[in-house]
């Protein structure tokens, strides 16, 4: 396989009717990238993922790793990270609440020589869930954005693009995967948020 730039980190938990439709889409937005692998971390679904996953989309660059139990999103991007190779991870969620063809968004906009950024995050402009989820989403960005006194938009968007060197520079237990933007400000990494 050739030399992996981009390792898409994507946990799953009972996600099993939506992970193919997830698949196609990363692989018709990457199509004219030949340096990326997607790591699928299956966080100890009901049913296993790497079986509900349609054998056409089994690619050389799909990595499928299971956990034996429900471990949380935080683990579950630790464990991916651990097993990507590629110098930069972009990480989604297994839910299609994201879509993909905005993490190529980002992934394009980090790739500009020019522009030189540790991390690219986003920020959701128009958000899918219904009102009580964006009330309680609205509250919870609040709250962490008083604590950690960030100057970012939306710490709850997990739809990020980050250098390698940087985001292994935190430790990730718990659930300190909403505050990754947050400590890469505390480590005076270079980031640019973009609506999504």
């Amino acid at each position: 396989m050739s030399e992996v730039k981009l390792s898409i980190v994507i946990p799953c938990y009972n996600e099993e009717l939506s992970i193919n439709n997830l698949l196609i889409d990363i692989y018709d937005n990457f199509e004219d990238f030949k340096d990326y692998e997607i790591i699928l971390v299956d966080d100890g679904s009901r049913t296993s993922l790497k079986d509900k996953i349609n054998s056409d989309l089994k690619k050389a660059n799909l990595v499928v790793i299971r956990n034996e139990f429900n471990k949380g999103q935080t683990a579950s991007i630790k464990i991916g990270i651990q097993h990507s190779r590629g110098s930069t991870i972009g990480l989604l969620d297994g839910d299609g609440q994201n879509p993909p063809s905005e993490l190529k968004k980002m992934y394009e906009f980090y790739l500009r020589e020019d522009d030189n950024y540790d991390a690219i995050v986003s920020f959701r402009e128009k958000r899918k869930d219904n009102l009580n989820k964006r009330i309680t989403s609205f509250l919870a960005n609040f709250i962490l954005k008083f604590l950690t006194k960030s100057q970012y938009k939306d710490l709850g968007s997990s739809l990020k693009v980050i250098k390698k060197e940087a985001i292994k520079t935190i430790k990730l237990d718990g659930e300190l995967h909403r505050f990754i933007v947050p400590m890469l400000e505390k480590r005076n990494f270079r980031i640019k948020e973009l609506a999504t």
